[in-house]
């Protein structure tokens, strides 16, 4: 074993040891590198988080990007408060109202799972349900789905939707090819910059 190797040992060790683990990551493919680099090359001003839950995405945004504004929307009811409550340390950061977002207004199910991240519009997986403990869908809510226009009242051509397969072009690869429907109803599926 190489001195290199040995100390690379010695670290994750003593790291688990701490209760953290140490992986490499690969810039190229990191969500929010990705997302870093989206807004360098775009510099807004506002970035919308559509599916916030409890401001995941919002807290890493401002903790690199601390004079955008962020305004985040979320239709799960506990995680929305959450995010009400994690937004006050921030005064850039705006916790719209307890909707979805999607492309025709109306009233959606939600599936409420037992940690906030799996809840969804969507049904869950099998696969998804035994591969993350605590994630079984736990209630159903009916949900108010206002579409991103009608709730930020600009006109349409001042809002920039980047779907997630938009970051595949920072990866210097092809999106991958899925339906024309794939994603709708999908939380977190976009990120808008206006």
């Amino acid at each position: 074993m190489t001195l290199a190797a040995a100390a690379r040992a010695n670290l994750r060790s003593f790291a688990r040891a701490l209760g953290f683990h140490i992986q490499r990551v690969r810039l190229s493919e990191d969500e929010r590198s990705l997302t870093c680099r989206l807004i360098d090359l775009t510099k807004p001003t506002t970035v919308i988080d559509v599916g916030a839950n409890v401001g995941q995405f919002a807290c890493g945004v401002l903790a690199t990007f601390g004079n955008l504004r962020v305004v985040s929307f979320e239709p799960e009811e506990r995680a929305q408060a959450e995010a009400l409550r994690r937004s006050r340390r921030h005064p850039n950061w705006v916790v719209g109202d307890r909707v979805a977002v999607g492309a025709e207004e109306g009233r959606l199910t939600l599936h409420v799972a037992g940690n906030s991240q799996s809840s969804s519009l969507l049904e869950m997986a099998e696969l998804h349900e035994i591969t993350v403990p605590g994630s079984k869908y736990q209630a159903v809510e009916s949900v108010p789905c206002r579409t991103l226009d009608s709730l930020l009242a600009v006109e349409a051509d001042r809002v920039q939707v980047l779907p997630e397969d938009r970051y595949a072009g920072l990866r210097n690869e092809r999106p991958a090819r899925r339906p024309a429907n794939a994603g709708e109803g999908r939380r977190n599926s976009m990120r808008s910059i206006v």
